[in-house]
């Protein structure tokens, strides 16, 4: 009687193919361990547009910038101790006839070292990031 060898991976090779696997797994880590942070980030990014396009909106109507979130009717994102899923807090910090700044401050640390980012954006749409987490 005739026997027919069937066509399969070794032991061996299969191993070297995991450990390969493995090793790719442990270089991409690092660069995929920031995403969460970034992830947060978009939460400021977005608040901020939103934040000045509606000074924009005041400024035609006031021809001046608002000096405060009331002023300015931005109902900020109810933060997560507060049963919201916002990460940040926002205020203006300089508005005037010609120019503003908001800013978006971090409540939550996302890398746990101690510094909680800050997003700034002022009249032209520029954000800045002068403290990143």
């Amino acid at each position: 009687m005739e026997t027919k060898k069937l066509k399969a991976f070794t032991l061996t090779e299969m191993l070297v193919v995991l450990a390969v696997a493995g090793l790719l797994v442990l270089l991409a880590l690092p660069k995929l361990s920031n995403v969460g942070t970034e992830a947060a980030m978009q939460e400021a990014y977005l608040n901020l547009k939103a934040l000045k396009e509606k000074q924009i909106g005041f400024r035609t109507g006031k021809f001046r910038f608002a000096n405060d979130l009331e002023e300015l009717r931005f109902t900020s994102p109810k933060l997560e101790a507060d049963g919201g899923t916002a990460r940040f807090t926002y205020s203006i910090e300089q508005a005037d006839q010609t120019s503003f700044i908001a800013k978006a401050t971090a409540v939550v640390d996302f890398d746990g070292d101690g510094v909680f980012a800050e997003v700034t954006i002022n009249e032209d749409g520029k954000m800045e990031t002068p403290i990143e987490d």
